[in-house]
């Protein structure tokens, strides 16, 4: 998973052809990831299969984030010119038809012409869990990190602020960036007790959560992190040696890659304060999440002095 911006492509200037954006939200266990391969079932393929044989043309889309297998997505966001004028409701009813139960669109809007699903992003938000318990839980199997002791949630925290701010990110980097560098900046890096499952309700159990809101990513950066902050949460390394680790650039002195189940991306952001205020909310513990279908390619209108509605409308994904 590399998320790293580029200079994007001249932006489409045929007459006729429309830019639409899609809201998507998948299982990523059954996949071998969002990019098409010539083996393996993939997010893009199933999608780009679905949009062809509604709209009766090819489709060729591009996404925020090139998810890795079996990472899953709340607000993945992609998007594709088309030439048909077929509605976005229509388009979404059909694609949502043809799908796979593990894969679903949740919106679908036309947008400028020249909006791109990843060099458009000012960001974006993943979030890993983890699951404590002695015994393994089937039902949270798929989306969850499975260990059998309890965690050090505070130290995990405590060694996560360490890592927001820009910093050269090369002791968390699985594989070399081409000439692009390691440098990056995290707007926000918490711990803290996930929500409770009613369902797996247990005084031996807890579950974890990791969320991470960058400008961009490095391949592999997120889940490296995650294994690097387990290893304080089981108390084999602590806080003051996150930062000693950043300094050293040594990925042999970082923790173990937490595997890629756990992992989802939650949101991708177009907008410098939607980007900013989700970082100060998660940083302050006062986030809330939502979860609508805006998928406009426009900033929120404010009115001067008076703060935007915290309502789910002005604060949808993404």
């Amino acid at each position: 998973m590399d998320d790293t911006p580029a200079t994007p492509p001249d932006a489409e200037s045929l007459e006729g052809v429309r830019n639409l954006q899609l809201l998507v939200e998948y299982l990523g266990s059954g996949f071998a990831g969002w990019q098409i391969q010539p083996e393996g079932r993939t997010v893009a393929g199933e999608l780009q299969r679905a949009l062809a044989e509604i709209l009766r043309e090819p489709v060729h889309l591009v996404a925020a984030s090139r998810t890795d297998a079996g990472v899953h997505a709340l607000g993945q966001v992609a998007s594709f010119t088309t030439q048909s004028d077929m509605s976005e409701r229509r388009v979404r009813r059909g694609a949502n038809a043809l799908l796979p139960p593990d894969v679903s669109v949740r919106a679908v809007r036309e947008v400028e012409s020249d909006f791109h699903a990843r060099f458009s992003a000012r960001g974006k938000h993943y979030r890993y869990r983890i699951f404590c318990r002695p015994a393994r839980s089937p039902l949270s199997a798929d989306r969850a990190w499975h260990q059998p002791i309890p965690l050090d949630v505070e130290a995990m925290d405590a060694a996560a602020r360490l890592l927001v701010g820009e910093h050269d990110f090369a002791a968390l980097v699985t594989r070399p960036d081409g000439d692009r560098g390691t440098v990056r900046r995290l707007r926000a890096v918490r711990v803290r007790p996930g929500p409770l499952d009613t369902m797996q309700a247990d005084p031996a159990g807890a579950t974890i959560d990791v969320d991470v809101v960058g400008d961009s990513f490095l391949y592999k950066m997120v889940r490296t992190l995650v294994g690097t902050l387990f290893e304080v949460g089981r108390g084999k390394r602590t806080v003051t040696e996150v930062a000693g680790l950043l300094r050293s650039g040594s990925r042999a002195q970082a923790g173990p890659t937490a595997p890629a189940h756990g992992l989802t991306l939650v949101r991708v952001f177009y907008d410098d304060h939607e980007l900013a205020e989700r970082a100060a909310e998660l940083m302050e513990g006062t986030t809330h999440e939502h979860h609508g279908d805006r998928t406009r390619n426009e900033r929120p209108r404010r009115a001067q002095g008076v703060r935007r509605a915290k309502g789910e409308q002005a604060r949808a994904l993404p």
